[in-house]
């Protein structure tokens, strides 16, 4: 029995969808940031001209965030959250400060590129590391195909390969 929360079960349609109405107004729990919702992620985006002052917004933002999680009676792996500083080469090598931030007393992980909804987007917005996961993965499967096809009769690698 659920008292609290969402009830979730593999493949579910309705779990995803009774997620989101329950974490909806979490956005309101915002002051500087801006939340984007989807499915059971959720992301969040800053903004600033300097980093003391995108420092400062992100940090009160978290511990609103953490106080909304606690009303809610929710729990986030923090071992799973991350940040990444976005802005040009130069603007990123011209910071100075380390940004360290912290949620639910752990310290958050500052990486360089992040994956979202299958594309993988890096601090300098650059196509490089998507594309290296696409090139990959049509190696990967180029291989496969390549090992099956003494096996298989011609007509299946067509359908196998979509033509």
């Amino acid at each position: 029995m659920v008292q609290c929360g969402v009830p979730q079960s593999q493949g579910s349609i309705l779990g995803p969808l009774l997620f989101l109405i329950y974490i909806y107004d979490i956005s309101k729990c915002l002051d500087y940031g801006v939340a984007r919702l989807f499915a059971d992620d959720t992301s969040f985006a800053f903004s600033g001209c300097s980093c003391p002052a995108l420092h400062n917004k992100m940090s009160k933002d978290l511990k609103g965030i953490a106080s909304w999680l606690s009303a809610n009676r929710l729990t986030l792996n923090v071992l799973k959250t991350d940040f990444m500083v976005i802005g040009s080469r130069q603007r990123v090598a011209s910071l100075e400060e380390d940004i360290a931030l912290s949620l639910i007393e752990t310290e958050l992980e500052r990486v360089n590129s992040v994956k979202c909804l299958g594309i993988d987007i890096d601090k300098y917005l650059t196509w490089d590391n998507h594309m290296l996961s696409i090139r990959q993965k049509v190696t990967r499967n180029l291989n496969i195909l390549k090992r099956v096809k003494p096996v298989l009769k011609t007509e299946n690698l067509f359908k196998f390969t979509g033509q």
